[in-house]
This record gives C-alpha cells, structure tokens and sequence, in this order.
C-alpha cells in the first residue's frame, strides 16, 4: 500500500510539474529545471522507501515481494544512471 501511495505521489507531481514547464522554451534553462527536480524527487522517493523499508524490518513484517520492488527500483535507477552518464560522455 505504502508503495502505491509514493507512485501516486509521483505521478501527480510530475504531471504537475509537466504542465508547469510544457510551455517553456526549451534549452538549457529547462533542461536544468527538469533535471533538478527530478533529482529532489527521486531523492525524496528513496528516503521514503527506506524509511519505510527500516520500519518493515523493526516490526519484522519485511516480505519478499517488498524486496523484489527494491531490486527492480534499484536496476532501473542504475540504468538511468548509465544513460546519463553516456549521454554526458
């Protein structure tokens, strides 16, 4: 549930944020706006989950499909990590 909440979350203020820069003309500007929230964001989502995942293992109640949503998290959040430092190069 708690999973759902933060992609929930997620999806809102991205839309939000889209709608706020769709009209923007592109270039650096956006492209360090986009960039920068994105990064708060999914700093933001990290924190929650681990904080969540600490919880889950306090209380003993740590399930094996909440891991199996870490390393799918953790290998997309790699790949995008790769990109961009490819992207850089």
């Amino acid at each position: 549930m708690f999973a759902g909440a933060i992609g929930g979350m997620l999806a809102f203020d991205l839309t939000y944020f889209w709608n706020k820069v769709r009209f923007m003309p592109s270039g650096g500007e956006r492209r360090g706006l986009e960039t920068r929230h994105l990064v708060r964001v999914s700093l933001l989502a990290i924190l929650g989950m681990t904080l969540a995942s600490l919880a889950m293992l306090i209380k003993k109640q740590f399930s094996l499909e909440w891991g199996g949503l870490w390393i799918v998290i953790l290998a997309l959040g790699l790949t995008q990590l790769i990109v961009w430092f490819r992207k850089r190069s």
